[in-house]
């Protein structure tokens, strides 16, 4: 019993660990790509793809604390972003010197 038990464990840690790993490479991997287009407030274009905008979704200014509002991007903006488990923006940063 205690053998299965510290296996589910494992397991459970093991999902974890991965999971994170993959959000930061997807993070990683959006370093300054550049705004396209806004399709609409839940939709936005960078470097020719369309991503949605999760309802929950959290922008902040290029010094990655201050909250703003999504109105403040425009077009031809560097940005960062991670993206959910269902491939919406989860978090959309403007880029450092923007």
């Amino acid at each position: 019993m205690r053998k299965t038990a510290l296996i589910l464990i494992m397991l459970t840690l093991s999902v974890i660990l991965a999971n994170l790993t993959a959000q930061e490479a997807r993070a990683e991997d959006s370093n300054g790509q550049v705004v396209d287009a806004i399709v609409s407030d839940t939709e936005i274009v960078i470097d020719d793809q369309t991503y949605r905008i999760a309802s929950d979704a959290d922008f902040r200014a290029s010094d990655g604390k201050t909250i703003i509002d999504f109105s403040y991007f425009n077009e031809g903006d560097e940005v960062e972003f991670i993206l959910n488990d269902t491939g919406e923006i989860i978090l959309l940063s403007r880029s450092k010197g923007q």
